[in-house]
């Protein structure tokens, strides 16, 4: 992967999942989410760099996946009471 480095939102594949860097800690520690799941996990830089060293680190090929917002639910103002509909 060219250019590859340790950037927070920098998404890859890696152990068969696609991961999102979401912090880079002082202590060079990377707070990882997996992107199909919301987990979570703490990974040390210097293992990431290895894996990516060994080519087990690769570009993320799609887009990553945002949650879809839930859908709205809404009904016509006629429908609340008349104190709600002064407001």
């Amino acid at each position: 992967m060219a250019g590859f480095g340790l950037r927070k939102h920098t998404v890859f594949n890696w152990k068969g999942g696609t991961f999102r860097i979401e912090r880079l800690q002082p202590n060079g520690d990377v707070l990882l989410e997996a992107v199909e799941s919301g987990a979570l996990s703490i990974v040390p830089r210097e293992h990431l760099l290895k894996a990516f060293a060994e080519g087990a680190v690769s570009a993320a090929t799609e887009t990553a996946k945002e949650p879809q917002a839930a859908p709205l639910y809404s009904r016509p103002l006629d429908d609340l009471p008349a104190p709600i509909q002064q407001e």
